[in-house]
């Protein structure tokens, strides 16, 4: 039986935060790939008993990076379409200063609203 997923309208939340959410929640794996917008990665929820996955991706193309990194209003999918799309050196690093810090809001921001 698949992990439910509720239609997700939260304007906060962006790919890392949905599967951080998901990885403490179920378990599994958190897996990355090159966005399909920008040169920095994106991050899939992977369950480690099915195999199946969940990524947070906007209905369309974002106007702008910033939206990626503030939060938009997205959806759920249980399919990826990655491609062969490379990812540079210089979006690694950019990634992992975003990833610590959208991390880092999303742990603050689980406390207020889960109070663990």
């Amino acid at each position: 039986m698949p992990v439910e997923s509720p239609p997700f309208t939260n304007r906060d939340m962006n790919c890392l935060t949905h599967a951080l959410d998901r990885l403490i929640e179920h378990g599994g794996y958190l897996s990355l790939r090159c966005s399909h917008n920008w040169d920095v990665l994106h991050a899939i929820w992977q369950d480690a008993r099915r195999a199946e996955i969940s990524n947070y991706v906007p209905p369309k193309r974002l106007r702008c990076p910033a939206q990626s990194i503030l939060g938009f209003e997205g959806e759920v999918r249980t399919t990826d379409e990655c491609g062969d799309r490379r990812i540079t050196p210089n979006g690694v690093v950019a990634s992992a200063f975003l990833f610590f810090w959208i991390a880092l809001a999303w742990r603050i921001g689980l406390f207020f609203r889960k109070g663990r």
